[in-house]
């Protein structure tokens, strides 16, 4: 599963995404640590690509609970500048 780090490598229109929820221990640099909670988050365009990364982690354990799935599509964004001079 490929991680998205910039939004640019989303897919544009209709995409598929895969969140994989997980706890992790931070470490403080005092020598103890805490956990923080990290949501690991892949963008696919192909819903066979997207079904099949779905199938493959609940294989590992078909009742996890820390696995969401959804259907998008991103919205446009138009932007209108006015300027007035008085």
């Amino acid at each position: 599963m490929k991680t998205m780090v910039n939004p640019s490598e989303c897919p544009t229109g209709q995409c598929y995404i895969l969140q994989v929820f997980r706890v992790i221990n931070v470490e403080d640099g005092y020598g103890s640590s805490y956990p923080q909670q990290v949501i690991d988050q892949a963008f696919f365009s192909d819903k066979e690509k997207w079904k099949n990364e779905i199938i493959s982690l609940y294989k590992k354990d078909l009742n996890r609970k820390d696995i969401l799935a959804f259907e998008a599509k991103q919205a446009t964004v138009d932007r209108t500048v006015s300027i007035n001079i008085n």
